[in-house]
């Protein structure tokens, strides 16, 4: 199966893992950027006439940072368009796929005289749009809300899928990406491996990048976005064109319309509490394995003076016999020792070895001419005996070099456990709102690209809105749209009955999958997806109110986009993990 290696950050990786998956490819989450918010800020908006999006993650940024969705947005493609409208903004223009189109079709569309232009940006920028759009005229501020850091390092099993030569293909997004590419793979001594794999890049200044690297292949998307990426990895056929969730910032997809229908599966925390039990049963199960068992070393020294007694010819050689005491005293010894190959190998104590010295002096008894001078003794029983015990002991340290695999196999296992029942934890708390106490148990044994989807959560740890609550409050909110939309419809005591009236009446249609363009229709078919704990659908539904009605249903609006979120990133996490624990 062909193995995909993907640089993108852990939160970009995962709808993009899915779509290789469909294909019947192999995902392999290897990310070299992690997306980082930054702390809010006050974000002044007066006299903007329209923000400007280079990537998804300025939208997130932004949607985190602000609740107003009534100005327009510019977006530099379809990834990042999308995303913007499933955040809630109702006037969205996409580019051609980088920054050059985008200041284009800015300049295209929009007069400098109408306002402002915010670039929602990161710490790192590619390109000079706000340079393009001031000579021609407009007044252009960037306001940096998230950090795109470099990861510390990649998951062990990301290195030796490279070192083995398992991965068929690298995916890389970005100048910048490409440039850490080149820097962590030099840097693990991996540039030999690369003869067999084929860079995919989404545009010709990525491939550029990676110019210092010997890869076996470089291939250019033919346009920037994910589908002409994936059409170099693997033929169309093998899955249907997966929409592009990010050109350089990975996206949300928007859904399609959705029709009511009724919930299939449990929530996520309630499927984490199961992962759990399951998880529980197999450290149960598996335990015998890996517990430490204690065993006490072996006593060589009886050996050793039997050898060196045969060496001297003395105590062995004399004429005289043992006396009966100390010849039952060094059978008893000698037998101990031979009783050594019976007892249980203890994964976590050595077995000792037999000194190097000691079978050289060994081998040279073996080869050296029996003694003749004393006639009346009998070596050979104890040339036996010795020979028995070596093998015995070789023995042994086969054994002991079996079990430490096998107790790094068993703790490796016992590490994800822990992970998993982590997760579960987690995904309770969280459904219960605060999670913060959960959130920092999880990312203290957390690692690699599980790490770096919990610490995607920082920001909702201190409490999200439950479901139930979300159902709740809607009627609420709903009534109060309804009362501000019909007293801005009207003018005077007849608009002052009617926004009255609005907060008393109540419409709901059956017997109807159709949803109508007005506010009533739209309120009405998310609340039935809401009684239906379609969450994610109630606000697919909403998504194409006037920038007007969605700001009258702001509060709720974010409260509900924050604990779609969180949930989504839960599931994405504890799939990652339950993977992992079954050797994935």
């Amino acid at each position: 199966m062909t193995t995909v290696l993907i640089t993108r950050p852990a939160i970009d990786a995962a709808p993009l893992a899915a779509a290789l998956t469909a294909r019947g490819l192999t995902p392999l989450i290897a990310p070299l950027i992690e997306i980082v918010p930054r702390p809010p800020i006050d974000l002044s908006l007066a006299g903007v006439q329209a923000l400007l999006f280079t990537s998804a993650n300025g939208v997130r940024a932004f949607a985190a940072a602000s609740t107003r969705r009534d100005i327009g947005a510019f977006a530099v493609g379809d990834a990042t368009a999308r995303a913007a409208m499933t955040a809630g903004f109702a006037v969205v223009i996409a580019a051609d796929g980088d920054v050059a189109a985008l200041a284009e079709t800015v300049i295209h569309d929009a007069k400098p005289d109408d306002g402002a232009l915010i670039h929602i940006a990161g710490t790192d920028v590619a390109g000079d749009l706000a340079g393009t759009l001031t000579a021609a005229g407009f007044t252009v501020s960037r306001e940096v809300l998230y950090e795109a850091r470099e990861t510390t390092a990649w998951p062990a099993e990301v290195v030796a899928a490279l070192r083995a030569g398992s991965v068929s293909h690298v995916l890389v997004y970005s100048p910048r990406t490409a440039d850490l590419l080149v820097k962590r793979l030099k840097n693990l001594k991996l540039q030999r491996r690369l003869g067999s794999v084929t860079a995919v890049c989404l545009s010709p200044a990525v491939a550029q990048a990676l110019a210092p690297l010997p890869f076996g292949r470089v291939a250019v998307a033919t346009t920037p976005d994910q589908d002409a990426v994936l059409a170099l990895v693997a033929p169309a056929e093998l899955g249907d064109p997966v929409a592009d969730p990010t050109p350089s910032d990975a996206a949300p997809v928007m859904p399609p319309e959705p029709t009511p229908a009724k919930r299939t599966g449990p929530s996520p925390w309630i499927a984490g509490v199961v992962g759990a039990l399951v998880v529980g049963a197999i450290i149960i199960a598996t335990s015998p394995s890996w517990l430490p068992l204690m065993v006490p070393p072996a006593d060589l020294g009886p050996l050793e003076r039997r050898v060196s007694a045969i060496e001297r010819g003395a105590p062995v050689a004399a004429a005289p016999a043992p006396a009966p005491a100390r010849d039952a005293e060094l059978v008893r010894r000698l037998e101990a020792l031979e009783r050594l190959s019976d007892r249980p190998a203890a994964p976590t104590v050595a077995t000792p070895a037999i000194p190097e010295s000691l079978l050289q002096r060994l081998a040279a008894l073996e080869a050296a001419p029996r003694p003749v001078a004393a006639p009346t003794v009998d070596l050979s029983p104890l040339e036996t005996r010795i020979g028995r015990l070596a093998e015995q002991l070789t023995a042994l340290q086969d054994r002991q070099a079996e079990t430490t695999s096998s107790a790094g196999r068993d703790g490796s296992m016992a590490r994800r456990a822990a992970q998993a029942l982590a997760v579960a934890q987690l995904a309770d708390a969280a459904g219960r709102g605060g999670f913060q106490p959960a959130l920092t148990t999880a990312l203290a044994v957390m690692d690699g690209e599980a790490r770096t989807l919990a610490q995607a959560l920082e920001p909702f740890a201190a409490g999200v809105q439950t479901v139930d609550q979300l159902v709740q409050s809607f009627g609420d909110a709903a009534l109060t749209a309804k009362k501000r939309a019909a007293a801005r419809a009207d003018i005077g005591w007849f608009g002052e009955i009617r926004a009255f009236l609005a907060t008393l009446v109540v419409v709901r249609r059956t017997g109807t999958t159709d949803i109508g363009e007005d506010l009533d229709s739209r309120l009405t078919a998310a609340e039935a997806r809401l009684l239906a704990r379609d969450l994610a659908g109630a606000l697919a539904v909403l998504a194409p109110l006037p920038p007007q009605a969605r700001e009258d249903l702001g509060p709720w609006l974010t409260a509900a986009t924050a604990r779609v979120s969180v949930d989504q990133t839960i599931a994405t996490l504890s799939q990652r993990v339950l993977r992992g624990l079954a050797g994935g």
